[in-house]
């Protein structure tokens, strides 16, 4: 009878942990694409490639001001000497933020870049003002 409990206990433990990697796996599978979209989008304001960077934004913040203004506006913010994003977290509004740091001039500035899917696409929809 004791040997028939233990096995039971033993198959609920190995199920509850088998839920929490699942679990575990999917959080971090969800919070992989938003950390490399901003990734990216910040390389290629870091490398001068800002038609890629304006067309990795979102449709509706494209639509706030042109790829001029955009470029204008990142002339003036100074040069990113590094950055790294480490966390997502997902909002009540279907935006997902994720927060890291960028070097600007060598000073660290902790930041927050709004992210939606469209398309099956990560795309930045809203970030803290760089410089």
């Amino acid at each position: 009878m004791l040997t028939g409990t233990i096995g039971a206990l033993v198959a609920i433990v190995a199920v509850v942990a088998a839920c929490f990697v699942i679990v575990v796996m999917w959080v971090v599978s969800m919070a992989r694409g938003p950390i490399e979209a901003t990734n990216s989008f910040v390389a290629d304001l870091d490398e001068g490639r800002l038609a890629d960077a304006y067309s990795s934004m979102c449709a509706e913040t494209r639509l706030t001001y042109s790829l001029d203004e955009f470029a204008e506006h990142m002339a003036s913010a100074g040069a990113i000497t590094g950055y790294a994003f480490v966390s997502a977290a997902v909002r009540s509004d279907d935006e997902t933020i994720v927060s890291g740091t960028v070097d600007l001039d060598d000073v660290p500035m902790a930041v927050d870049f709004g992210l939606r899917e469209e398309g099956g696409t990560w795309k930045v929809c809203s970030y803290d003002t760089i410089g």
